[in-house]
């Protein structure tokens, strides 16, 4: 099942990288919550859509 919308990390001394996705955008957003809590001032965490449709 496709799951576009993506939980991203942006470290300042590493690449970005993506800490989950989910299919609702709600759902993305709750979790990034959680990890901009977790990860407070480690990381810049956003919710990206992600439009690759996979076959």
């Amino acid at each position: 099942m496709h799951k576009p919308w993506k939980v991203y990390a942006t470290y300042p001394t590493l690449e970005s990288r993506c800490l989950d996705t989910f299919s609702h955008r709600a759902d993305a957003e709750q979790a990034a919550i959680r990890y901009r809590q977790m990860l407070l001032r480690v990381a810049l965490v956003r919710v990206v859509w992600s439009d690759e449709h996979e076959q």
